[in-house]
């Protein structure tokens, strides 16, 4: 596994994760 492979899957992971706390929040509020 190369450092830009770490690198992607990173971002990647980050993208999902800010994702998921935005469709959380959504459903608090809603």
């Amino acid at each position: 596994m190369s450092w830009e492979d770490f690198e992607l899957s990173g971002e990647l992971g980050a993208a999902i994760f800010l994702d998921g706390i935005v469709e959380g929040m959504s459903e608090v509020a809603i």
